[in-house]
């Protein structure tokens, strides 16, 4: 990744060639002294970036009047559907009672925080970059990429020998869900050929425990998709929908059919909740 730093990652079309070249970089907070510059300069980068890509904000902890400001902006920033990622609190470390409010405020929105380090990632920042730097004006996504491939080739030769079938591979897409307890209350199930059928009484189930028992303990595109509390649409991040369309109703059925042991469809049956607007709930 490249490391916020002012002024060397203020500018838009710096932080959108690197996010468009498929690499992560910080917005530098510190050039941006009012709510009216940093908004401007995200729909500035989002014209810039693909759809999908999330910004991460690297803000001056040391800095209290831009702290301050930007710190709640970008949390609301993020509720508006703004494709608000990661938050870096740097040049400063807070009390541990003020890092645990950051970070409760922040995971409430989705947001990644990061404290001024981040050990997984490449860092390029001052000299470090300088010495990558070869060839005048070359273009951002070769420059890192020659570093990532030089560092890969690098740890092959270190740790494997250079023999790239010695390196171990690994099948994962997330963490394996859990077998439920059991139906909630209120649910019944039916099984018939190449379909499963839920019903609901007048006894609704919490609607969580409902999607987890929906999402199944498989990973597959039903589980991703009711069990997601953010998707993608265009260049913005949205509340999933879905997760209130698919809210239990009273006397309502859902049927998934299966195409062998993988689902194909999800149909509806009754009446469902009606998506607003995040803040305002389903109705």
């Amino acid at each position: 990744m490249v490391a916020g730093m002012t002024p060397s990652t203020v500018k838009a079309g710096f932080v959108g060639a690197v996010l468009d070249a498929g690499y992560h970089i910080e917005l530098a907070g510190g050039g941006h002294y009012n709510a009216a510059a940093l908004r401007s300069k995200i729909a500035e980068i989002q014209k810039l970036i693909p759809v999908g890509v999330g910004i991460t904000l690297n803000l001056l902890y040391i800095n209290p009047c831009q702290f301050t400001f930007q710190f709640p902006l970008w949390q609301e920033m993020r509720k508006e559907g703004l494709p608000v990622e990661g938050f870096c609190v740097a040049a400063g470390i807070p009390t541990t009672e003020k890092a645990v409010e950051i970070i409760e405020g922040l995971k409430a929105e989705d947001i990644d925080a990061v404290f001024d380090q981040d050990p997984q990632r490449v860092i390029l920042q001052g000299p470090v970059a300088a010495t990558w730097s070869i060839v005048k004006d070359e273009p951002v996504k070769d420059l890192l990429g020659n570093i990532n491939k030089t560092l890969i080739k690098r740890l092959l030769e270190r740790k494997y020998g250079g023999d790239e079938s010695a390196v171990p591979t690994v099948d994962y897409l997330a963490v394996a869900p859990q077998a439920a307890a059991g139906l909630p209350a209120g649910v019944v199930r039916t099984e018939s050929a190449g379909a499963v059928t839920y019903h609901f009484g007048k006894t609704l189930p919490e609607t969580s425990a409902w999607l987890e028992t929906l999402g199944g303990d498989k990973l597959n595109w039903i589980r991703a998709l009711v069990t997601s509390n953010i998707i993608v649409q265009g260049t913005s991040y949205i509340d999933n929908p879905l997760r209130c369309i698919l809210a239990p109703r009273a006397g309502q059925k859902i049927v998934v059919k299966y195409s062998g042991s993988t689902p194909a469809s999800i149909t509806l049956y009754g009446a469902v909740w009606e998506y607003l607007s995040r803040g305002s709930g389903p109705r």
